[in-house]
């Protein structure tokens, strides 16, 4: 519980400090649209969008779930010898390989951050975030549904108490 806990405390110092010393600003992004009022004039539309001064929080949050996801696959890996009613390490492989997957995605979303308009980033990053999370709970929990609704032994036989 103490690395769970070392995780949480890093994750909260990490926000903290970047609430702290870069905090998110509101800004505009303006389109210009194809649509002219009576008096011949363009609209032009204006959409508002959170983001920080400097992209490095950013990075330092796709370093830190790629670390996550290091950790995870050696985890993955060790587990794959134990009792089969246990084992789930074909589970945290697939879950490793989709979030890194996200990871990537959205690492590219901040390369972009310089050439495409911020409005459509953060779009494009709360897109990736939620399909990301979506895809998390399709990939370990559905499964589990599933095999307690068929009467599979292996899950639905645990004992959740733990005896010496």
């Amino acid at each position: 519980f103490y690395g769970v806990a070392g995780v949480c405390l890093f994750a909260i110092i990490f926000l903290a400090l970047w609430t702290g010393f870069d905090r998110p600003r509101k800004n505009p992004s303006y389109d210009l649209t194809d649509s002219i009022t009576e008096n011949e004039e363009t609209i032009v539309t204006v959409t508002y969008f959170c983001t920080s001064k400097h992209d490095v929080w950013h990075y330092i949050g796709v370093g830190w779930n790629f670390l996550l996801l290091v950790c995870a696959t050696v985890m993955a890996f060790q587990m794959r010898g134990i009792r089969q009613e246990f084992n789930e390490s074909q589970t945290l492989a697939i879950l490793i390989y989709s979030h890194c997957i996200f990871a990537i995605l959205r690492l590219i979303v901040v390369f972009l951050s310089s050439s495409v308009n911020g409005s459509i980033l953060a779009f494009a990053n709360s897109i990736l975030l939620s399909v990301d999370t979506i895809g998390t709970i399709i990939i370990y929990f559905i499964p589990k549904f599933v095999a307690l609704t068929n009467g599979n032994s292996n899950t639905t036989d645990k004992d959740t108490s733990i005896e010496p």
